[in-house]
């Protein structure tokens, strides 16, 4: 049997601001095949950020986890204090640039772009970015 699939790549953002200290990169590999339910993790990883981006990952999961004919989407969030700050904006499908089947110990590397976060109503009071 092969070995966990492996999909790395780099996290970024264009806005010339440094992130405040703690700042928290989540990215997660999704099962978005469902249109009327939450969608099931099938990776995550998180790691907490220092510096200017790019800022790398890496998500693994077993072979038997991706089943051929449905949807994943790779998605990215930077938050901080438990508040999203940034997210990936665009649908990504973690596999489009897959030279083999997903899920059979193969790896790749992607890259994501984040945004800022939009909220209608802070739910606290959030560190700035001045």
């Amino acid at each position: 049997m092969d070995g966990p699939t492996i999909l790395s790549g780099e996290a970024y953002y264009l806005e010339r601001k440094l992130l405040p200290p703690g700042a928290l990169l989540t990215v997660s590999l999704e099962d978005v095949s469902t249109m009327d339910f939450a969608s099931t993790m099938i990776a995550k990883t998180e790691r907490t950020l220092e510096g200017a981006p790019p800022y790398p990952f890496e998500l693994s999961w077993e072979p038997g986890a991706i089943e051929a004919g449905l949807r994943y989407s790779l998605r990215a969030t930077i938050s901080v204090s438990d508040r999203m700050i940034m997210t990936s904006t665009q649908t990504l499908d973690a596999f489009t640039h897959r030279t083999s089947c997903p899920g059979y110990g193969s790896s790749q590397s992607v890259e994501r772009a984040l945004r800022r976060a939009t909220h209608a109503a802070p739910t606290r009071a959030s560190p700035s970015f001045s």
